[in-house]
């Protein structure tokens, strides 16, 4: 039987005496294989004369009548744990050469190596209380002689499965559609976690390896009346999960009223802004209503504006909102922004707005088309429009929560 050698280094000068038997006066000075030949190139004393050997392997024959032997047998501990890595090692020797040795389970063949080191790692089954381990050596004898060592018996404690509590939401509470929602949980094993997943029906899913096991999100506006949200946490062998059936209904919205004023007098055409909803413009009265606000956030802020000339008006107010009901914001008194801060000017075509540091925090401020939460650079020229009416004046970019200024402007 051919048995190829497996070579881990390789030295030169080749010893070619050893290898080939080759004549003094030749230098090896490389070598490569295949499975059945080796090849070596070498070089004369002189550096002219250069020659390719090529051997090819013996055939391993074992004829004798003595089989492999097995000196030392490295196990794991007699008890592990389901999911512990069981590696267990054996040294087998022959008087020819060692062919195989092979690794059983309950007497069933796991693993079977050809070349040293004769070790084998497996882990341990979950839901087995108990497995027997042995090896058997095999020589290149026709038929080949077996050597085979006791069964060595290891005790499989098993492994708890990890406590996990979905800690919000917790099924107490109602969710509104376009709401966002924290969702945690909180996960603890004995011995190791592999993952947790946070998800919510098919709606959302999340993945952590890590704590803090937390994750945003966002109810969609089509979202069923009734979304099950669950932690899910695993280990070695296996999984916990904790639910939690949340109700899910739209959110209540309510109706914002008030008026607008400027030197204590009603001031009509004033524009009046909440984020998320269309302006509103105040009546002859300096009144306004703007409806369907959403009161999934308080306190809710209410921006006014005006433009009396180029003076540039602005006020606000603050209120909480009254779900499936009406809001009243009071009176918003207008003043005048600073003009030493902000330079308007106001064209048939453009608005030019040039900003200081209008809350004098040490930023230049941002422009941003609060209607559609476009930002610009500082200054900025805007091509007027019948739509683009009405601005707010911020430090950073995006939807404006709480702007510094509103600044209205007629549509021409």
């Amino acid at each position: 039987m051919t048995r190829t050698p497996a070579i881990e280094q390789v030295l030169t000068p080749i010893d070619f005496a050893e290898l080939f038997g080759s004549p003094p006066g030749d230098n090896g000075i490389g070598i490569a294989l295949d499975a059945r030949r080796v090849y070596a190139t070498a070089v004369s004393d002189s550096g002219i004369d250069s020659k390719l050997y090529i051997g090819q392997f013996r055939d391993w024959i074992d004829e004798g009548d003595i089989p492999p032997t097995i000196s030392q047998v490295v196990a794991p501990s007699t008890t592990v744990t389901s999911g512990d890595v069981i590696e267990w090692s054996v040294t087998a020797t022959d008087d020819v050469a060692v062919a195989s040795v092979s690794f059983y389970i309950d007497g069933e063949l796991v693993a079977t190596k050809v070349n040293a080191p004769w070790t084998h790692r497996v882990r341990a089954p979950s839901g087995a209380s108990q497995i027997q381990l042995h090896v058997v050596a095999r020589d290149y004898a026709v038929p080949s002689h077996e050597t085979a060592t006791d069964p060595i018996t290891l005790i499989i404690l098993p492994d708890p499965p990890p406590e996990v509590t979905l800690i919000e939401p917790d099924g107490s509470q109602i969710l509104y559609r376009g709401q966002t929602v924290d969702v945690t949980a909180m996960v603890s094993d004995d011995l190791a976690l592999t993952g947790v997943t946070l998800d919510a029906d098919s709606l959302w899913s999340e993945q952590f390896l890590s704590e803090p096991y937390t994750g945003r999100f966002v109810i969609p506006a089509d979202a069923p009346m009734s979304v099950e949200f669950r932690a899910t946490a695993w280990d070695r062998a296996q999984s916990s999960t904790d639910s939690a059936l949340v109700t899910i209904s739209d959110a209540p919205l309510t109706t914002i009223v008030g008026t607008v004023t400027y030197n204590g007098m009603p001031r009509s055409a004033a524009q009046v802004q909440v984020l998320g909803v269309p302006p509103a413009t105040t009546n002859g009265a300096g009144q306004f209503t703007i409806p369907n606000v959403t009161s999934l956030y308080s306190p809710v802020r209410v921006s006014a504006s005006a433009h009396e000339g180029l003076t540039l008006l602005g006020g606000a107010a603050t209120v909480i909102p009254v779900p499936n009901g009406t809001t009243n914001a009071g009176a918003i008194a207008l003043q005048v922004v600073p003009s030493e801060l902000v330079h308007i000017a106001d064209t048939e075509r453009y608005i030019d707005i040039e900003l200081g540091d209008v809350d004098q925090d040490g930023v230049t401020d941002l422009v941003v088309l609060s209607d559609f939460y476009y930002s610009f650079p500082n200054p900025a020229r805007i091509v007027r429009t019948s739509r683009h009416s009405v601005f707010a004046l911020s430090t950073s970019p995006g939807p404006v929560s709480t702007p510094n200024r509103n600044v209205g402007f007629p549509a021409k």
